[in-house]
C-alpha cells in the first residue's frame, strides 16, 4: 500500500470508531467498564463519558505514527545506516510505523466495542498482542536483511 493509503485507511478506521462511539453513547448506562484485566474480567468502572477518552487516545497515537511515518531519519535502528541502506531502512522503518497505526485502529475498536458490551474476551486480547509481535518479528527479519 502507498503512504496515503495507509493514512486514509487509518482515518477511516477512527472514524468508523468515532461513529459507533457516538451512535453508542445515548444508550449506555452512567457507568461503563473503564478497563479490563489480562483475563478480560472488567476491574475499573467510570462515567460513560469515558468511553470517549480511548477515542481521543486512539486519534493522538494515530498522529504519532503517522508522524514517525514520515519521519524515518528520526528512528533508532539496530542496525548502523550507512549510504548503502539508508533507503531500504528508512522505508521499512516508515512501513512499520504505518501498519502499527492500523493495528493501533483495530486494537481501539476492539477497546469501544468491548466497553459498551461490558466484556473483553481473552482470545481477543491473545490475537491482538500476537499481530503485534508478528508485526515487529517481520520488520526485523526485513531490516536485517537489508543491513
Amino acid at each position: 500500500m502507498k503512504n496515503n493509503t495507509f493514512r486514509l485507511f487509518a482515518l477511516l478506521l477512527g472514524l468508523i470508531n468515532a461513529g459507533y462511539v457516538f451512535w453508542k453513547l445515548p444508550n449506555l448506562p452512567d457507568v461503563i467498564p473503564t478497563h479490563f484485566g489480562m483475563n478480560g474480567e472488567i476491574d475499573s468502572w467510570g462515567s460513560k463519558y469515558t468511553i470517549l477518552i480511548p477515542l481521543l487516545i486512539q486519534f493522538g497515537v494515530s498522529l504519532l505514527l503517522d508522524y514517525t511515518a514520515r519521519h524515518p531519519e528520526k528512528h533508532n535502528y539496530p542496525f548502523q545506516i550507512t549510504d548503502e541502506n539508508r533507503g531500504a531502512q528508512y522505508a521499512a522503518s516508515a512501513r512499520l510505523m504505518q501498519r502499527l497505526t492500523i493495528l493501533v485502529g483495530i486494537i481501539f475498536m476492539t477497546i469501544s466495542y468491548a466497553i459498551v458490551n461490558a466484556e473483553l474476551p481473552t482470545y481477543v486480547v491473545i490475537f491482538e498482542l500476537v499481530g503485534l509481535m508478528a508485526l515487529i518479528i517481520v520488520h526485523l527479519i526485513q531490516s536485517s536483511k537489508t543491513k
